[in-house]
Protein backbone atom coordinates (compact mmCIF):
# COMPACT_ATOMS: atom_id res chain seq x y z
CA UNK A 1 0.00 0.00 0.00
CA UNK A 2 1.14 3.68 -0.84
CA UNK A 3 1.68 5.68 2.13
CA UNK A 4 1.71 9.59 2.99
CA UNK A 5 5.47 9.76 2.43
CA UNK A 6 5.44 7.46 -0.93
CA UNK A 7 2.39 9.51 -2.37
CA UNK A 8 4.45 12.37 -1.93
CA UNK A 9 7.19 11.86 -3.84
CA UNK A 10 5.64 10.37 -6.47
CA UNK A 11 3.69 13.16 -6.91
CA UNK A 12 6.69 15.31 -7.11
CA UNK A 13 8.27 13.00 -9.53
CA UNK A 14 4.97 13.03 -11.28
CA UNK A 15 6.13 16.82 -12.71
CA UNK A 16 9.86 16.62 -12.15
CA UNK A 17 12.62 16.29 -15.14
CA UNK A 18 13.60 12.50 -15.43
CA UNK A 19 17.13 13.30 -15.24
CA UNK A 20 17.52 14.65 -12.05
CA UNK A 21 14.18 13.28 -10.57
CA UNK A 22 16.39 10.72 -8.56
CA UNK A 23 18.92 12.91 -6.59
CA UNK A 24 18.67 12.55 -3.56
CA UNK A 25 16.24 9.72 -3.15
CA UNK A 26 17.38 6.85 -1.18
CA UNK A 27 17.81 3.34 -3.24
CA UNK A 28 15.55 1.24 -0.72
CA UNK A 29 12.98 4.59 -1.61
CA UNK A 30 13.57 3.87 -5.14
CA UNK A 31 13.05 0.02 -5.43
CA UNK A 32 9.49 0.30 -3.38
CA UNK A 33 8.26 2.91 -6.12
CA UNK A 34 9.45 0.70 -8.25
CA UNK A 35 8.34 -2.27 -6.95
CA UNK A 36 4.74 -0.51 -6.43
CA UNK A 37 4.54 0.37 -10.41
CA UNK A 38 4.63 3.83 -9.83
CA UNK A 39 7.80 4.69 -11.42
CA UNK A 40 10.55 3.53 -13.74
CA UNK A 41 13.77 3.52 -14.30
CA UNK A 42 14.69 5.35 -17.24
CA UNK A 43 15.71 2.55 -19.74
CA UNK A 44 18.64 4.12 -21.62
CA UNK A 45 21.03 3.10 -18.95
CA UNK A 46 20.61 6.61 -17.33
CA UNK A 47 19.99 6.62 -13.46
CA UNK A 48 16.44 8.64 -14.26
CA UNK A 49 13.67 8.31 -13.32
CA UNK A 50 10.32 8.22 -14.79
CA UNK A 51 6.75 8.60 -12.79
CA UNK A 52 4.43 6.25 -14.39
CA UNK A 53 1.51 7.91 -15.75
CA UNK A 54 -1.48 7.79 -12.77
CA UNK A 55 -3.94 5.77 -14.92
CA UNK A 56 -1.14 3.35 -16.55
CA UNK A 57 0.64 3.20 -12.64
CA UNK A 58 -1.48 4.12 -9.90
CA UNK A 59 -5.16 3.09 -10.64
CA UNK A 60 -4.22 -0.45 -11.31
CA UNK A 61 -2.94 -0.53 -8.32
CA UNK A 62 -5.77 1.13 -6.24
CA UNK A 63 -7.79 -1.62 -7.74
CA UNK A 64 -4.89 -4.23 -6.69
CA UNK A 65 -5.69 -2.43 -2.90
CA UNK A 66 -9.07 -2.99 -3.01
CA UNK A 67 -9.20 -6.64 -3.97
CA UNK A 68 -6.74 -7.12 -1.32
CA UNK A 69 -8.76 -5.09 1.23
CA UNK A 70 -11.89 -6.81 0.43
CA UNK A 71 -9.78 -10.42 0.84
CA UNK A 72 -9.03 -9.15 4.15
CA UNK A 73 -12.43 -8.13 5.05
CA UNK A 74 -13.77 -11.36 3.90
CA UNK A 75 -11.07 -13.11 6.31
CA UNK A 76 -12.00 -10.95 8.93
CA UNK A 77 -15.45 -12.01 8.80
CA UNK A 78 -14.59 -15.86 8.61
CA UNK A 79 -12.69 -14.89 11.84
CA UNK A 80 -15.38 -13.25 13.79
CA UNK A 81 -17.57 -16.25 12.74
CA UNK A 82 -15.21 -18.96 14.15
CA UNK A 83 -14.33 -17.06 17.57
CA UNK A 84 -18.27 -16.46 18.05
CA UNK A 85 -18.43 -20.59 17.40
CA UNK A 86 -15.35 -20.97 20.17
CA UNK A 87 -17.03 -18.80 22.37
CA UNK A 88 -19.95 -21.12 22.39
CA UNK A 89 -18.45 -23.78 24.20
CA UNK A 90 -16.62 -21.27 26.88
CA UNK A 91 -19.32 -18.53 27.77
CA UNK A 92 -21.91 -18.89 30.40
CA UNK A 93 -25.22 -19.54 28.03
CA UNK A 94 -27.85 -18.67 29.87
CA UNK A 95 -28.48 -16.58 32.95
CA UNK A 96 -30.96 -14.37 34.78
CA UNK A 97 -30.71 -11.27 35.94
CA UNK A 98 -33.38 -9.88 38.93
CA UNK A 99 -36.12 -8.09 39.25
CA UNK A 100 -37.59 -4.49 37.39
CA UNK A 101 -34.75 -2.19 38.29
CA UNK A 102 -32.11 -4.68 37.50
CA UNK A 103 -33.81 -5.33 34.31
CA UNK A 104 -33.97 -2.46 33.13
CA UNK A 105 -30.52 -1.74 33.71
CA UNK A 106 -29.70 -4.34 32.06
CA UNK A 107 -31.56 -3.73 28.86
CA UNK A 108 -29.54 -0.45 29.11
CA UNK A 109 -26.06 -2.27 29.36
CA UNK A 110 -26.63 -4.87 26.85
CA UNK A 111 -27.09 -1.89 24.14
CA UNK A 112 -24.37 0.28 25.57
CA UNK A 113 -22.31 -2.99 24.37
CA UNK A 114 -23.64 -3.28 21.06
CA UNK A 115 -21.57 -2.37 18.14
CA UNK A 116 -23.31 -3.96 14.96
CA UNK A 117 -27.43 -4.59 15.22
CA UNK A 118 -29.77 -4.35 17.95
CA UNK A 119 -32.74 -6.35 17.29
CA UNK A 120 -36.46 -5.78 19.00
CA UNK A 121 -39.97 -7.31 19.83
CA UNK A 122 -41.40 -4.59 21.29
CA UNK A 123 -45.07 -5.42 23.19
CA UNK A 124 -46.56 -4.87 26.60
CA UNK A 125 -47.04 -4.88 29.49
CA UNK A 126 -44.49 -2.11 30.95
CA UNK A 127 -42.72 -1.27 33.80
CA UNK A 128 -42.83 2.70 33.59
CA UNK A 129 -44.55 5.44 31.43
CA UNK A 130 -42.91 5.88 28.29
CA UNK A 131 -40.05 7.77 28.35
CA UNK A 132 -37.73 6.97 25.64
CA UNK A 133 -34.92 4.48 25.44
CA UNK A 134 -31.57 7.01 25.28
CA UNK A 135 -28.99 4.05 25.34
CA UNK A 136 -30.86 3.41 21.74
CA UNK A 137 -29.70 6.92 20.61
CA UNK A 138 -26.75 6.51 21.75
CA UNK A 139 -25.95 3.25 20.24
CA UNK A 140 -27.39 4.78 17.27
CA UNK A 141 -25.35 7.67 17.49
CA UNK A 142 -21.88 5.46 16.67
CA UNK A 143 -23.16 3.39 13.87
CA UNK A 144 -25.56 0.91 15.52
CA UNK A 145 -28.20 -0.35 13.42
CA UNK A 146 -31.96 -1.25 14.92
CA UNK A 147 -34.64 -2.95 13.48
CA UNK A 148 -37.78 -3.27 16.17
CA UNK A 149 -40.81 -4.86 15.70
CA UNK A 150 -44.00 -3.08 17.82
CA UNK A 151 -47.69 -5.14 18.44
CA UNK A 152 -50.65 -2.54 17.66
CA UNK A 153 -50.83 -2.38 21.42
CA UNK A 154 -47.26 -0.95 22.17
CA UNK A 155 -48.38 2.03 20.07
CA UNK A 156 -51.65 2.38 21.27
CA UNK A 157 -50.79 5.06 23.54
CA UNK A 158 -49.80 8.65 21.77
CA UNK A 159 -46.72 9.61 23.66
CA UNK A 160 -45.50 5.72 23.04
CA UNK A 161 -45.95 6.35 19.02
CA UNK A 162 -43.88 9.65 19.42
CA UNK A 163 -41.23 7.88 20.50
CA UNK A 164 -41.33 5.15 18.20
CA UNK A 165 -41.51 8.31 15.56
CA UNK A 166 -38.82 9.81 17.05
CA UNK A 167 -36.46 6.52 16.61
CA UNK A 168 -37.35 5.97 13.29
CA UNK A 169 -36.14 10.00 12.55
CA UNK A 170 -32.90 8.43 14.33
CA UNK A 171 -32.20 5.58 11.85
CA UNK A 172 -34.38 2.93 12.99
CA UNK A 173 -36.45 0.60 11.06
CA UNK A 174 -39.55 -0.70 12.71
CA UNK A 175 -42.43 -2.20 11.67
CA UNK A 176 -45.73 -3.49 13.18
CA UNK A 177 -48.05 -6.76 14.14
CA UNK A 178 -50.84 -7.92 16.04
CA UNK A 179 -49.02 -10.15 18.18
CA UNK A 180 -45.57 -11.03 19.51
CA UNK A 181 -45.16 -13.87 21.93
CA UNK A 182 -42.70 -11.88 23.84
CA UNK A 183 -40.44 -8.89 24.49
CA UNK A 184 -36.79 -9.98 23.10
CA UNK A 185 -33.71 -7.93 22.69
CA UNK A 186 -30.78 -9.83 20.60
CA UNK A 187 -27.52 -7.84 20.12
CA UNK A 188 -25.05 -8.45 17.73
CA UNK A 189 -26.22 -12.05 17.09
CA UNK A 190 -24.49 -12.89 20.12
CA UNK A 191 -26.54 -12.18 23.26
CA UNK A 192 -30.56 -12.05 23.35
CA UNK A 193 -32.49 -10.64 26.80
CA UNK A 194 -35.84 -12.10 27.35
CA UNK A 195 -37.88 -10.07 29.89
CA UNK A 196 -40.19 -12.13 32.23
CA UNK A 197 -43.31 -11.55 33.20
CA UNK A 198 -44.03 -10.71 36.70
CA UNK A 199 -47.56 -10.44 39.05
CA UNK A 200 -49.96 -8.76 38.45
CA UNK A 201 -48.76 -8.23 34.39
CA UNK A 202 -44.98 -6.45 35.74
CA UNK A 203 -42.36 -7.19 34.35
CA UNK A 204 -39.85 -9.32 36.79
CA UNK A 205 -36.33 -10.78 36.12
CA UNK A 206 -35.11 -11.11 32.34
CA UNK A 207 -33.14 -14.09 30.69
CA UNK A 208 -30.01 -13.44 28.88
CA UNK A 209 -29.13 -15.81 26.45
CA UNK A 210 -25.15 -16.31 25.08
CA UNK A 211 -24.55 -18.16 21.40
CA UNK A 212 -26.19 -21.34 21.32
CA UNK A 213 -28.98 -23.33 19.67
CA UNK A 214 -31.71 -21.09 21.40
CA UNK A 215 -30.57 -18.18 20.07
CA UNK A 216 -30.14 -19.12 17.28
CA UNK A 217 -34.12 -20.15 17.21
CA UNK A 218 -34.92 -16.65 18.30
CA UNK A 219 -33.03 -15.09 15.70
CA UNK A 220 -34.79 -17.51 12.99
CA UNK A 221 -38.05 -16.14 15.01
CA UNK A 222 -37.16 -12.36 14.82
CA UNK A 223 -36.33 -13.21 10.72
CA UNK A 224 -39.56 -14.82 10.38
CA UNK A 225 -41.49 -12.22 12.46
CA UNK A 226 -39.75 -9.29 10.60
CA UNK A 227 -40.76 -10.54 7.37
CA UNK A 228 -44.07 -11.13 7.89
CA UNK A 229 -44.52 -7.29 9.90
CA UNK A 230 -45.46 -4.23 8.29
CA UNK A 231 -43.61 -1.19 8.04
CA UNK A 232 -44.54 1.27 10.43
CA UNK A 233 -46.89 3.83 9.39
CA UNK A 234 -46.56 7.52 9.47
CA UNK A 235 -49.73 9.55 11.15
CA UNK A 236 -51.86 9.55 7.70
CA UNK A 237 -50.54 6.03 6.53
CA UNK A 238 -52.25 4.82 10.40
CA UNK A 239 -55.60 6.46 9.26
CA UNK A 240 -55.47 5.17 5.78
CA UNK A 241 -54.31 1.66 7.59
CA UNK A 242 -57.00 1.79 10.16
CA UNK A 243 -59.26 1.94 7.43
CA UNK A 244 -58.09 -0.83 5.38
CA UNK A 245 -57.87 -2.68 8.43
CA UNK A 246 -62.37 -2.07 9.14
CA UNK A 247 -62.49 -2.99 5.61
CA UNK A 248 -60.35 -6.62 6.35
CA UNK A 249 -62.68 -6.65 9.18
CA UNK A 250 -65.33 -6.48 6.99
CA UNK A 251 -63.77 -9.33 4.29
CA UNK A 252 -63.43 -11.83 7.38
CA UNK A 253 -67.01 -11.34 8.51
CA UNK A 254 -68.31 -12.07 5.31
CA UNK A 255 -65.83 -15.08 4.62
CA UNK A 256 -66.66 -16.72 7.70
CA UNK A 257 -70.76 -16.41 7.19
CA UNK A 258 -69.74 -18.51 4.14
CA UNK A 259 -70.63 -16.34 1.20
CA UNK A 260 -68.98 -17.05 -2.02
CA UNK A 261 -66.33 -15.01 -3.70
CA UNK A 262 -68.65 -13.32 -6.08
CA UNK A 263 -71.71 -12.84 -3.10
CA UNK A 264 -69.01 -11.06 -0.92
CA UNK A 265 -67.92 -8.85 -3.85
CA UNK A 266 -71.95 -7.62 -4.31
CA UNK A 267 -71.71 -7.12 -0.41
CA UNK A 268 -68.55 -4.75 -0.70
CA UNK A 269 -69.21 -3.17 -4.48
CA UNK A 270 -66.32 -4.42 -5.73
CA UNK A 271 -65.12 -7.26 -8.31
CA UNK A 272 -64.41 -11.35 -7.70
CA UNK A 273 -61.04 -10.35 -8.66
CA UNK A 274 -60.65 -7.89 -6.10
CA UNK A 275 -61.99 -9.86 -3.35
CA UNK A 276 -59.32 -12.47 -4.77
CA UNK A 277 -56.64 -10.24 -4.43
CA UNK A 278 -57.46 -9.03 -0.78
CA UNK A 279 -57.81 -12.54 0.22
CA UNK A 280 -54.37 -13.17 -0.75
CA UNK A 281 -52.83 -10.31 0.86
CA UNK A 282 -54.28 -11.45 4.10
CA UNK A 283 -52.85 -15.22 3.59
CA UNK A 284 -49.55 -13.46 2.74
CA UNK A 285 -49.89 -11.17 5.44
CA UNK A 286 -50.54 -13.68 8.26
CA UNK A 287 -47.96 -16.45 6.43
CA UNK A 288 -50.55 -19.08 5.09
CA UNK A 289 -51.34 -20.88 1.60
CA UNK A 290 -54.90 -21.45 1.86
CA UNK A 291 -57.56 -20.65 3.07
CA UNK A 292 -58.20 -23.56 5.47
CA UNK A 293 -55.25 -22.42 7.31
CA UNK A 294 -56.04 -18.55 6.83
CA UNK A 295 -59.51 -19.56 9.15
CA UNK A 296 -56.98 -21.27 11.48
CA UNK A 297 -54.71 -18.29 11.74
CA UNK A 298 -57.63 -15.79 12.09
CA UNK A 299 -59.34 -18.24 14.58
CA UNK A 300 -56.23 -17.98 16.94
CA UNK A 301 -56.09 -14.35 16.24
CA UNK A 302 -59.67 -14.19 17.68
CA UNK A 303 -60.74 -12.09 14.41
CA UNK A 304 -63.27 -14.86 13.52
Amino acid sequence: MIDDEDWAIYERLLFADPTDAADGMAPETIARLVALGLVEVEADGSSGLRAVAPDAGLFPALRQWEAQLDRARHSADDLLRRYRRRDRRHEELIHTVGEADAGWATFEEVQAGAVDEVLIFDRPPYVAPPSGNPAQIAAMGRGVRYRTVYTQDALSDERRQDLAHDAISAGERARIIDRLPMKLVIVDARLAMVPLQGDAGTIGSAVLIGPCALLDGLLDLFEMTWERALPLPTAGERQAAQQMLQQEDELVRLLASGLTDPAIGRVLGCSERTVQRRIAQLMTHHGVSNRFQLGAQLARASRI
